[in-house]
């Protein structure tokens, strides 16, 4: 955000220099040889879908309306199959081993492994004709031409510098910073009680104040960061945990165990969730506020 950081230091230039790093993981993803079944493959590609739509909200007044809308459509739509393929690949290759080694006794296991590795041939299938589709790739070019210039996503306002201290984006910036960490609590305070809509919401708004707050590393006080970081990386992983084992929940009903089996392994999952609805409440009472700069450099 200031010319020491090393960052461009136009609205418009900053914004495709984020854009340009987002890009960069949605290639890795998308490139001819990378494997679609590979974990990380999904990985990189949802941690683009979800830079992409900090970058969106961050410099929403800088961006023409029509393109900025058509690129949320295309992130909405492309993150379903990602999301429904990358349920199935946690629990197929962790839930499911974590759950055959607790109960080692029930007998369903191999036709339980069997019928979730059938439905994540299907999710991933679903993926690759979605990737496969004309939309896939005009979204990609849509992104891929603003990012080298081709385009220009921008409203004539988007020049001005961004670290001045009177600039109009680092007063939008500081002000989502302090509403999306406040947005968190009085919840936060009680996570290990929040039903599992709650729980939800609460994870959404993690991740929201995670990615901004990424997308403005520069803002935020040097001395500071990697405290902040280190304890709001450690919420996220922990809602992480608890949203994976409610997944597992709701994706083993239509899996085949009987009625004892089945009431044994979702209590066990609901053990999970609370153990790290636990963990994320005793991080997120530790969370503190974002270390935002009190003034920019000039």
């Amino acid at each position: 955000m200031s010319p020491h950081d090393g960052a461009p230091t136009s609205i418009a230039a900053n914004f495709r220099h984020q854009l340009s790093q987002v890009a960069s993981h949605w290639r890795a993803g998308s490139a001819p040889e990378a494997e679609l079944g590979a974990a990380e493959t999904l990985h990189q590609l949802r941690v683009a879908l979800r830079r992409m739509r900090t970058l969106l909200t961050l410099f929403r007044p800088w961006l023409k309306r029509k393109w900025r809308r058509r690129l949320r459509s295309d992130l909405a739509w492309i993150s379903s199959p990602l999301g429904a393929a990358r349920d199935y690949d946690v629990l197929v290759g962790l839930t499911l081993p974590a759950l055959a080694a607790a109960h080692p006794g029930l007998a369903e296991w191999q036709a339980v492994l069997s019928a979730a590795r059938a439905g994540q041939h299907v999710a991933h299938q679903r993926l690759a004709r979605a990737r496969s589709r004309h939309r896939y790739t005009r979204f990609h070019r849509r992104m891929q031409r603003c990012v080298d210039g081709t385009a220009s996503p921008f409203r004539s306002k988007a020049h001005p510098t961004l670290y001045h201290h009177n600039s109009r984006f680092l007063g939008r910036a500081r002000r989502l910073l302090r509403k999306y960490y406040r947005a968190l609590y009085p919840a936060a305070e009680h996570a290990a009680q929040l039903p599992a809509e709650e729980r939800h919401r609460l994870r959404l708004r993690v991740k929201r104040l995670r990615y901004t707050s990424e997308a403005l590393t520069p803002l935020l006080a040097k001395a500071a960061r990697a405290n902040f970081f280190s304890h709001l990386s450690a919420c996220q992983d922990a809602l992480g945990k608890s949203n994976d084992a409610a997944v597992a929940q709701r994706l083993l009903e239509d899996l085949p165990l009987d009625p004892p089996a089945r009431a044994q392994v979702q209590q066990w999952l609901q053990q999970r969730i609370a153990q790290a609805m636990r963990t994320a409440e005793d991080a997120l009472k530790q969370l503190p506020e974002p270390p935002i700069r009190q003034r920019a450099h000039r």
